[in-house]
């Protein structure tokens, strides 16, 4: 087919009538443009196919998770203020590098702040289950979380803004650093059963010399 409205690729009489048309235009000296999208579509444009393109640089702020969230929520906002809204037949949208990276990281953030609240209950289910102590328990929890923060904390210093893969990072975090939390704490619960009081137990666990099967 040729164009959107399933004329036949031979079909070509209106395009070249089209064409005609504009030839004939110029050479009676009254020049009108050639829309390419017109003849492609077979019939001239309409309010609803017209396009302005405002090409703009947006101040980008790498403090936060969307650099570019403000400059795109300032848009929308002058957009409504202004009345071009689609209940009075305009529409705004917006596309570029920012604006897909932003909405990049919104998707990915809301996945991946779902996958790691999913990943922080199991984590903790599995505690639950293995512990059987609320004094472990919220200790892994608690170091577990501090671990996340800092880890964040340095990434940001470190590299001076957060982006997707510190994001996904969030999950296998927890699903990595409980290790060492669950190796500490079955030591401990290890060395109290074997007859230690709770300062001893906790100064024996951290060694690696004394973890024996779980090195």
């Amino acid at each position: 087919h040729f164009g959107g409205d399933g004329r036949a690729a031979s079909d070509l009489s209106d395009t070249f009538d089209r064409i005609a048309r504009i030839a004939a235009s110029v050479a009676d000296g009254k020049p009108r443009p050639l829309s390419w999208s017109d003849l492609l579509r077979g019939r001239d444009s309409g309010d609803d196919d017209r396009r302005r393109f405002i090409v703009v640089q947006p101040k980008l702020d790498y403090g936060t998770l969307a650099p570019a969230g403000h400059a795109i929520d300032l848009i929308r906002t002058i957009a409504n203020d202004l009345g071009i809204t689609p209940d009075k037949g305009a529409t705004v949208r917006l596309t570029g590098s920012a604006a897909l990276e932003t909405e990049e990281m919104e998707s990915v953030s809301v996945g991946a702040s779902l996958s790691s609240v999913i990943s922080f209950l199991a984590v903790a289910g599995l505690l639950v289950f293995g512990f059987k102590s609320l004094r472990l328990i919220v200790a892994a929890l608690v170091a577990l979380v501090i671990g996340l923060l800092w880890t964040a904390a340095f990434t940001a210093f470190a590299i001076g803004h957060l982006n997707l893969i510190s994001i996904a990072f969030a999950v296998l975090f927890i699903g990595i650093a409980v290790d060492f939390s669950i190796q500490f704490g079955l030591r401990y619960q290890e060395e109290i059963d074997g007859g230690r009081d709770h300062a001893d137990a906790l100064d024996v666990s951290p060694h690696s010399d004394h973890l024996g099967g779980w090195r």
